[in-house]
């Protein structure tokens, strides 16, 4: 874009870039003032272990939009770290301090009664006076209100450990009012009686479970808790659960920088958009999914979710918005981005020539595609006209035949002449075909004209067919490219960053459309990295 200083601008230009001057300024920011904005959008408070029993919900998108669900003793407000000697004091046992996603499978509680009866379920304790997942799933599988059939293999060791890393979660979080009191074998027997009439038996299937097995999007707004974040030098891996399944999840570049900066930790929600379920192509229960099923989503249509957000899927399947300023470069795909145009710039033709790239501007790309027109047809008439020069030696040949004198018919012999073929063959060993042809009736003259009609035809199909078996062999001469760049700006109030959206092929429809000024949202953007701005 020139000079502001011009002195021959129009009114309409200087005010462009009066606006652009004030709302528009560069996307790239400094290392420095990129990772703190990182930390300011990822490092709101989180719940340790935050699941919910909720197969689908409402789940609170940011910190201002509604009020907690549901008031719950003690918990309107946001959970805050409690340090480890002031958890103990509230009564919280030791053992549950050190519950992970990956070790509470392997907890067990202590019993010192001799059988534990929990709504119908009589659970019996081990030798050694503790309860675990094998007493458990005894108990459940015995049960006069269980159906052993219903019950997959794996489903109550899955079960076991979601709802004992949610209520170490619950007590860890909130020590005041449930210390020592949450994570208990009766608590964890409770929930799973409600887990199985829930999903069991009233066949209400989670969120991972409907998509692994088929029958839902994942591209749908999700809201997921993320059980694991192993780092590594080489590698990021997450693991994500809805409360009730859980998968791996593939992270891409900026959620692994986020990762390794500690902003993206064990028990914070994320709202996601836009997933893709990769690694497996058969339908399947989470349970008996492959080591390689996992989510694919990107940073940019990913959001944090309120500590008592629902898991699950969102009640509105629709993207969320995100803002100019939030969008990474390295963040993948943006589900959907409320922007303002500031400035459309005119079409231009993307083209490679010789391996190097180029862009051309209209009028240079209406000259350069009429040439390119130009040379198109003089190579296929020059093509064409080998193939029939070819076709055309090759079909006298066959007709010549092995030479053989000629001979004069008679009168009798022509009028013995029944089919095309047969008076063709004739006039062409005649000595004199003149003379054979003065001998034909009008019945034998129609018969050789369908006769060379057809065999025109034939040859025209035989050309046909080998011009274009010879074009497919040459080089296709791909059209140039149209795209649109358009200068966007944020909406959001504050200092806004500027953007240069680039649209591919857009129609008349489209282009007459964006307009500078105009408010749009845009879905499925991909961020392609920044590049400073001179």
């Amino acid at each position: 874009m020139s000079s502001g200083g011009r002195s021959d601008a129009t009114p309409e230009e200087r005010d462009v870039r009066a606006c652009l001057s004030t709302i528009v300024t560069s996307l790239e920011e400094d290392g420095e003032a990129f990772f703190t904005q990182c930390r300011r959008l990822w490092s709101e408070p989180d719940d340790d272990a935050g699941s919910d029993d909720d197969v689908s919900g409402s789940p609170v998108l940011t910190s201002h939009q509604k009020r907690p669900r549901q008031e719950r003793e003690g918990r309107e407000q946001w959970p805050t770290a409690v340090s480890e000697p002031e958890v103990l004091s509230l009564g919280v046992p030791a053992a549950v301090l050190d519950v992970s996603f990956s070790s509470a499978a392997e907890y067990r509680f202590s019993c010192a009664e001799t059988t534990l009866q929990v709504d119908g379920f009589v659970v019996i304790p081990a030798d050694d006076d503790t309860v675990g997942v094998a007493e458990v799933r005894a108990a459940l599988l015995a049960s006069p209100h269980v159906q052993p059939d219903l019950v997959p293999q794996r489903w109550v060791d899955n079960a076991y450990r979601h709802l004992v890393w949610k209520l170490a979660g619950y007590e860890r979080r909130f020590p005041a009012w449930a210390g020592g009191g949450c994570l208990t074998a009766e608590q964890l027997v409770r929930q799973l009686r409600y887990r199985y009439d829930r999903e069991l038996d009233g066949c209400q299937r989670p969120a991972l479970r409907r998509i692994t097995e088929a029958d839902d999007s994942a591209a749908k707004t999700l809201v997921l808790c993320l059980a694991e974040v192993t780092t590594s030098p080489e590698s990021v891996s997450l693991v994500v659960t809805d409360g009730w399944y859980s998968v791996r999840a593939q992270p891409d570049a900026a959620l692994q920088r986020l990762a390794r900066l500690g902003l993206v930790r064990p028990g914070m929600k994320l709202a996601v958009h836009g997933a893709e379920l990769v690694g497996q192509q058969r339908a399947c229960s989470p349970l008996e999914a492959s080591a390689e099923l996992c989510l694919r989503f990107s940073t940019n249509s990913c959001r944090r979710a309120r500590w008592d957000a629902r898991l699950g899927y969102h009640s509105n399947p629709v993207p969320f918005a995100s803002c100019l300023r939030a969008v990474l470069p390295d963040g993948g795909s943006v589900a959907r981005l409320d922007v303002a145009i500031a400035r459309v710039y005119p079409l231009l033709y993307f083209d490679k020539e010789e391996g190097k790239t180029v862009f051309r501007a209209a009028r240079l790309e209406r000259r350069r595609a009429a040439g390119a027109e130009a040379r198109r047809q003089a190579r296929l008439e020059r093509l064409y006209a080998e193939v029939e020069r070819d076709l055309g030696a090759a079909g006298a040949g066959d007709d010549a035949g092995p030479k053989r004198a000629r001979r004069t018919f008679s009168r009798a012999m022509v009028g013995q002449l029944t089919s095309g073929q047969e008076i063709y063959q004739c006039i062409s060993a005649a000595a004199d075909p003149g003379s054979v042809e003065s001998l034909l009736t009008d019945h034998q003259k129609l018969l050789a004209a369908e006769h060379q009609r057809q065999r025109r035809d034939e040859q025209r199909q035989r050309v046909e067919a080998e011009f274009r078996a010879r074009l497919a062999q040459q080089p296709d001469d791909r059209p140039a490219a149209p795209l649109l760049k358009i200068r966007v700006a944020g909406m959001d109030g504050e200092p806004a960053s500027g953007a240069i959206f680039t649209l591919w092929r857009p129609t008349e429809e489209l282009r007459a459309f964006l307009s500078e000024g105009r408010a749009v949202s845009l879905c499925g953007v991909t961020a392609a990295g920044k590049r400073w701005v001179g």
